[in-house]
């Protein structure tokens, strides 16, 4: 549909329009449809433009149920993406090419693009009618959380090119033995995740592209996991580090190498003062 790849849970919104229309038996993906999947998948990042703005979209999902509610059924119905979800895809890619220089499509693009004035839903079209002020106020504040959140994951080498060179397991092999504190004190992860010591984790997937978002980030590109025990932390980053092995991540973080430190090992055997501290500037150097 585009030049430009979708992220991950882009696809998988994409799919679970074309299974709607099936379900309401409609004659493909129309813009409605798919905003609608997109409402009720919400990414981690838009979720935090909908609270930043201060609107819920819980009611927007509402509204939206009531919008498909009131289309006829179709006797043939298919899984068709329709020529205004398709243009608007088209949109999402000019604006990631020539706007933000980006070379993929994230969801915050395809938010921004259900504001413009060719694109929008009708749901859209409703509640925030043009012209008038509150409407106006809040759609101008969804496109410049959108825009600010987007600009984050620009490229931030001043050539716009990116270091590739290490692009085989064998070479992230070689890289563990370049700091040999690390051999002692943490496990390098993409190794493990080579020779398939990670067990496949199910239902997670869109929970490691939020992952991988947050890492490609120009600015604040820190992941924190916080959650009682068994909940699968440890699993997100397991995976991660599976799909960097595989080629399944984005080309920022394609020739990252993830290590588990364990911090009792570092503090095993410290004897005098500042020798723990030592160890801990040997591995962040």
């Amino acid at each position: 549909m585009t030049s430009l790849p979708l992220t991950p849970h882009l696809e998988g919104i994409i799919e679970k329009s074309k299974n709607l229309s099936l379900i309401l038996k409609r004659n493909g993906v129309d813009v409605d449809l798919f905003f609608h999947c997109f409402l009720n998948d919400l990414s981690q990042s838009c979720k935090t433009i909908f609270r930043n703005v201060g609107v819920d979209p819980a009611h927007l999902l509402a509204e939206s149920r009531d919008v498909l509610s009131k289309k006829r059924a179709n006797k043939n119905p298919t899984t068709k993406v329709k020529t205004a979800v398709r243009k608007l895809l088209k949109y999402a890619q000019c604006l990631a090419e020539e706007n933000f220089e980006l070379d993929y499509i994230s969801p915050e693009l395809i938010l921004l693009t259900f504001f413009d004035n060719d694109h929008c839903p009708t749901v859209l079209r409703k509640i925030y009618p043009k012209g008038e002020k509150e409407a106006d106020s809040t759609v101008f504040a969804f496109i410049t959380e959108c825009s600010l959140v987007v600009k984050d994951f620009e490229p931030s080498s001043k050539d716009g090119t990116l270091d590739l060179d290490v692009d085989t397991p064998e070479d992230w092999i070689d890289m563990f033995s370049k700091n040999e504190i690390l051999s002692q004190f943490a496990e390098n992860l993409n190794l493990k995740a080579a020779n398939k010591e990670f067990d496949k984790i199910v239902d997670f997937d869109g929970k490691i592209d939020e992952l991988a978002t947050i890492l490609c980030r120009k600015k604040k590109p820190n992941a924190i996991l916080v959650g009682p025990a068994g909940t699968g932390k440890t699993s997100l980053v397991e995976g991660l580090a599976s799909r960097i092995v595989s080629g399944d991540v984005p080309e920022l973080i394609a020739n990252k190498v993830i290590y588990s430190v364990s911090l009792s090992s570092m503090v095993a055997g410290t004897e005098y003062r500042g020798q723990f501290e030592k160890r801990l500037k040997n591995i962040a150097i």
